[in-house]
């Protein structure tokens, strides 16, 4: 379950977005071996007089960026496998936008089983629900 903010330089193109989401959608079942009908993307767009790098904006470059942050439940994958989807997103994202800054990130957070979840129960209720049956 999940949920990926990615920050984009604006504009950004409908078609451009949808693309991206579809990558990073597929990126997080394919190596991170999570649920695509589970996986929220949500792509905000940043004003490039808003985003610096160092001292120089995006507006005075001809480099693009981008900021992922995608969040999962703690220790359900491995360093080799959030290592593989930094690259994977970085490749993917140079081929979607272009020449990227090389501080383009992605962050991947990951939070207790107890501390989130959908549909009204957490990642631990689901888990113990599980170990149970």
């Amino acid at each position: 379950m999940p949920v990926l903010t990615l920050k984009l330089v604006e504009p950004v193109d409908p078609q451009r977005a949808r693309q991206a989401s579809m990558l990073l959608t597929d990126l997080t079942e394919t190596i991170l071996c999570k649920k695509r009908e589970l996986t929220a993307v949500i792509i905000e767009p940043v004003r490039a007089d808003l985003w610096s790098i160092g001292e120089v904006t995006m507006s005075d470059t001809k480099l693009a960026t981008f900021a992922l942050d995608i969040k999962l439940t703690l220790a359900t994958n491995t360093p080799s496998e959030k290592a593989a989807y930094v690259k994977a997103v970085f490749d993917g994202m140079q081929t979607l936008l272009g020449p990227l800054q090389a501080a383009s990130y992605v962050i991947i957070g990951e939070v207790e089983a107890a501390a989130w979840g959908y549909g009204g129960r957490t990642q631990a209720d689901r888990f113990a629900a599980q170990v149970a049956s």
